[in-house]
């Protein structure tokens, strides 16, 4: 699977295992993630990213990362402009996914049932 290296992307089921995984991936990569899910992801998810990449809002802003910003990535590998962020959101619910997927360049959809 190719991994786009800017904009936002949303991964349905971001809490679990494998979107957890995924998101892990895009943000070393530089790509701004909004991970969706019914439950919140489990305490301390926030510790898988470094403090660079966790988004303050949900309202991440698609990257323009430069060949410049990629030298200059934070310590922990990530280049400044990815942000990960949670928006809790049913996905059978219209509504949630209007919201959720907002500002979204890309969906991965990995959520079970």
């Amino acid at each position: 699977m190719e991994l786009l290296p800017c904009g936002v992307a949303a991964i349905t089921g971001g809490a679990g295992f494998v979107g957890m995984r995924l998101a892990q991936k895009l943000a070393a990569a530089g790509q701004s993630v909004v991970l969706l899910d019914l439950r919140p992801p489990a305490p301390g998810w926030q510790n898988r990213f470094s403090a660079e990449v966790l988004a303050k809002d949900a309202n991440v802003q698609s990257c323009g990362i430069s060949g410049q910003d990629s030298q200059n990535a934070s310590a922990g590998g990530f280049p400044s402009q990815a942000k990960v962020s949670f928006r809790q959101a049913d996905l059978r619910r219209l509504g949630d996914l209007l919201a959720g997927f907002q500002g979204v360049d890309t969906v991965y959809h990995v959520a079970s049932f």
